[in-house]
């Protein structure tokens, strides 16, 4: 299907994410919790269609293993690849947990991923005080 040229239900719920006034950690708590849902509301999935940014953005869109589009080509956490970003526009690393939870991480303030600054929901147990 194509993706909508309307404006979704997730469009509405993410309407706050990357405003003014907001924090990359209430941004990404905002998005793990729409996920949440949007994983209550399609029971029939596979992770591998969910595994990257770009194959969550297009299953968020309807256009991968789901046919119901819970965000539009135009909202605001989508940059102009398609990908999934962080208030400072770059992309969201998504790690697939299970088939109910999937790992977002912001790279933070100082756009260096797996830094002490990531911001990381569900939080992971890793030591990154020392960098790679």
């Amino acid at each position: 299907p194509e993706p909508p040229s309307q404006p979704t239900l997730g469009d509405e719920i993410l309407q706050d994410y990357g405003k003014e006034g907001g924090s990359v950690k209430s941004d990404t708590t905002l998005f793990q919790r729409y996920l949440a849902n949007v994983f209550i509301l399609t029971k029939q999935r596979d992770p591998r269609h969910y595994a990257t940014n770009e194959d969550l953005a297009l299953f968020l869109r309807g256009q991968k293993g789901n046919l119901t589009p819970f965000l539009s080509q135009g909202s605001n956490i989508l940059n102009e690849k398609s990908q999934l970003v962080d208030r400072f526009g770059h992309p969201l690393i998504i790690h697939v947990i299970s088939r109910d939870q999937v790992q977002v991480r912001s790279i933070g303030n100082d756009h260096i991923p797996y830094t002490q600054d990531d911001i990381v929901l569900p939080p992971d147990s890793e030591d990154y005080s020392t960098p790679r």
